[in-house]
């Protein structure tokens, strides 16, 4: 490409395209980075970095491209299954709920319920809080709960938007203690689909 430059004509060799796995990894780049955008308060409490210069969405960006995108390029997609919104270092961890069931039982409502702990770890309180993450694939919105119920509730009704119905929902849970300092690891709790 030729331009000119104080008076003198030169030029300028292109920009070479980008290679198919260079295309590949941008894909997967902006794949994860929008699908974790919206849970961007979450992620800064789940995925606690002891490094200061590594903020917990690089933490949590690092962690799906390596682990929870699957299919081949140009079609991937986000491996739900394997998403999590927490990994807390040892010190920091506390029990995920004891043995959580999900149900649907019909006009809207999305039932969750567990059992006592029976075996907690050293840091978990009663006060901690169970917090619910719903991803509806068929409008690609998140809805997230954070202080859903009280560890000790042992059971929680969240009552769905209207617009929800029919639509299928990958589900997430996790344990915050009561000051966010410290989080459970997170459970899938599968795909469900909203009664029609």
């Amino acid at each position: 490409m030729a331009i000119y430059k104080q008076g003198k004509m030169a030029l300028r060799a292109k920009k070479p395209l980008p290679t198919v796995p260079q295309k590949s990894e941008r894909s997967k780049f902006g794949l994860v980075s929008v699908f974790l955008g919206p849970l961007r308060d979450l992620i800064d409490i789940g995925f606690k970095s002891r490094k200061k210069r590594v903020t917990s969405m690089n933490l949590a960006m690092s962690y799906h491209l390596a682990n929870a995108v699957a299919g081949q390029f140009p079609d991937y997609e986000m491996d739900y299954p394997n998403v999590i919104i927490s990994a807390p270092v040892a010190s920091n961890e506390i029990s995920m709920v004891e043995a959580p069931e999900i149900s649907l039982p019909g006009g809207h409502q999305l039932r969750l319920n567990w059992a006592a702990d029976l075996h907690p770890m050293e840091f978990t309180r009663s006060t901690d809080k169970v917090c619910l993450v719903c991803y509806n694939l068929n409008i690609r919105r998140f809805l997230y709960l954070t202080e859903l119920a009280a560890r000790t509730a042992l059971t929680a009704t969240v009552v769905l938007p209207r617009s929800f119905k029919g639509n299928e929902l990958q589900v997430y849970i996790l344990v915050f203690s009561a000051n966010r300092k410290r989080v459970s690891k997170t459970k899938y709790m599968g795909l469900h689909t909203v009664p029609g």
